[in-house]
């Protein structure tokens, strides 16, 4: 039991901060996104120690795990407001490639507001591709979805990010 819980201890270590971004972009709270990564590790911790079956790709597993949790959340939910001091603690990854440099050049809090106007699947895919370093695949797999169907729709997310950035730059 000891060594489970210090391998789900280096789990945790690995992963909190991603999930926690991963959930704040989708709750825009910060105290909401506390709660719902402690409740998906939670969730993780008592699967895992009741899994008879092992878990192919555990990070795309965790996100699933997470991405369920929130949907459940916004269900209850009525619609919220950004709350735009939390959203300037995030920044997108150190590392971006060229189809992501858009999201570069930009303030967090103009990200945040472009990232609300898109619609929810399209949404995710921005999140956990450039702002958690998911590939392709683990995109698809923490959503459900069809590796192509994940290209597509970050495809026209990012030329939508454009659009609505570039509105915001001619105001």
């Amino acid at each position: 039991m000891k060594g489970d819980r210090e391998a789900f201890g280096s789990l945790y270590e690995r992963y909190l901060d991603q999930i926690y971004r991963y959930v704040f972009y989708r709750v825009l709270s910060s105290e909401e996104a506390e709660d719902l990564t402690e409740s998906t590790f939670l969730h993780v911790w008592q699967d895992l120690r009741n899994r008879k079956n092992q878990i192919k790709n555990f990070s795309a597993w965790v996100y699933r795990v997470a991405h369920n949790l929130v949907i459940d959340h916004q269900r209850k939910k009525k619609p919220v407001s950004i709350d735009l001091e939390d959203s300037a603690e995030f920044t997108p990854g150190d590392d971006p490639g060229t189809e992501d440099a858009v999201l570069i050049k930009l303030d967090s809090q103009q990200v945040v507001k472009a990232l609300q106007q898109l619609e929810p699947n399209a949404q995710q895919v921005i999140i956990l591709r450039f702002l958690n370093g998911l590939s392709h695949t683990q995109t698809a797999q923490a959503l459900a979805l069809n590796e192509g169907h994940v290209r597509v729709l970050q495809y026209r997310a990012l030329k939508q990010l454009r659009e609505i950035l570039n509105e915001d730059k001619d105001e």
